[in-house]
């Protein structure tokens, strides 16, 4: 008989911008430090690294990313967990037109105050907990310029800049998953 023939897995190549989950914690595509990603593809301490949506290199920041106009915060964590803040946001650009219920009766405009003190009060108990943070992506509009948890017609009623802010929840989301 035949001996049986084995096939081993590929191993991986660090810094060619290819996650091997099983033997890369994190790979972006160089093999440099002091960019969050070692030079042999572990998570430097302090910073995170995740694989964007449709993307297979990593992306590693050491703190927190800001939407365009800081209207959208993500906090890249290291735990498992996702804490988001949709509503309850201050700002109310005047760049922005109001979602009028007037005039779209389906809407809703009225804000839930303590969204975003209850996520950061989450996260802030989850690192004295673990020493570990969740990831938490926050919406600092406020909720009569973007309700970024419905769809984006609904959401920013054809505004650019409020879509482009949707889009940057959104792809925070996307990041943090």
């Amino acid at each position: 008989a035949p001996a049986p023939t084995t096939v081993a897995a590929s191993p991986a190549v660090c810094g060619d911008g290819q996650v091997t989950a099983s033997q890369e914690a994190c790979d972006d595509g160089n093999t440099v430090g002091s960019d969050g990603c070692s030079p042999v593809c572990q998570v430097e301490a302090g910073w995170s690294c995740a694989v964007p949506p449709n993307e297979t290199a990593s992306v590693c920041h050491n703190g927190t990313l800001w939407g365009n106009n800081s209207y959208v915060e993500y906090r890249v964590g290291s735990l498992p967990i996702i804490l988001v803040a949709s509503q309850g946001g201050t700002l109310a650009p005047d760049s922005i037109p109001d979602r009028n219920a007037t005039a779209h009766p389906e809407i809703a405009t009225a804000d839930h105050g303590r969204t975003q003190d209850i996520a950061r009060f989450i996260s802030d108990k989850l690192v004295s907990l673990t020493g570990q943070a969740p990831h938490l992506v926050v919406n600092h509009l406020k909720r009569i310029k973007l309700d970024a948890n419905r769809e984006v017609e609904e959401a920013a009623l054809g505004d650019p800049s409020a879509e482009l802010a949707w889009a940057e929840y959104h792809g925070f989301l996307e990041m943090a998953g």
